[in-house]
């Protein structure tokens, strides 16, 4: 054992393990660039037809069941993949001109915060508020032919069925 109480091995055997790990790792990698040097360049990922390339960000104001579009800016630029979130939600679902769904993703209701409070220990707990009017900016992709925002509210399991809380028209750039 060290003065320090680690436990300690013998220095000779663990420089010569580390000295062979460095080589075999120093040899993975120059095979594997020599591998990707060889094959050529890598094709380009083709985007899906849903994307495009410019992104719309919206600004909502909700207000009880309606929702308010406070401002839209268009951008150049595309959207990554966002996950799916648990609980309350609300729907987004981008319509184009001909009426088909281009696009659709959901977020946590806005209306719901979860907030971490100190108590007089300073131990952390969550504490779930409701906000009567929130206001958020979410990013959708924005499509040349024109399109509208549809808002909808997903209900929880034993719910009814979704509650549509407006349909938006995107202004164009």
């Amino acid at each position: 054992m060290c003065s320090d109480g680690c436990l300690a091995y013998p220095s000779s055997r663990n420089a010569a393990f580390r000295l062979a790990t460095m080589k075999l790792n120093r040899l993975l990698f120059a095979g594997l660039i020599a591998l990707l040097l060889d094959s050529g360049p890598l094709p380009a990922k083709p985007r899906p037809a849903s994307q495009t390339d410019q992104i719309a960000f919206v600004h909502l104001r909700f207000t009880g069941e309606t929702v308010q579009l406070v401002s839209c800016k268009i951008v150049s630029g595309h959207l990554k993949p966002t996950s799916k979130p648990a609980g309350k939600r609300i729907g987004l679902r981008v319509v184009g001109a001909d009426g088909s769904t281009q696009w659709e993703t959901w977020i946590k209701d806005p209306h719901t915060r979860v907030l971490e409070v100190a108590d007089s220990s300073g131990r952390l707990s969550a504490k779930v508020i409701t906000v009567e009017r929130p206001e958020i900016t979410v990013r959708v992709p924005y499509f040349e032919m024109g399109q509208t925002l549809s808002v909808w509210r997903i209900p929880q399991e034993g719910e009814a069925a979704a509650t549509l809380l407006a349909t938006l028209q995107l202004p164009k750039p």
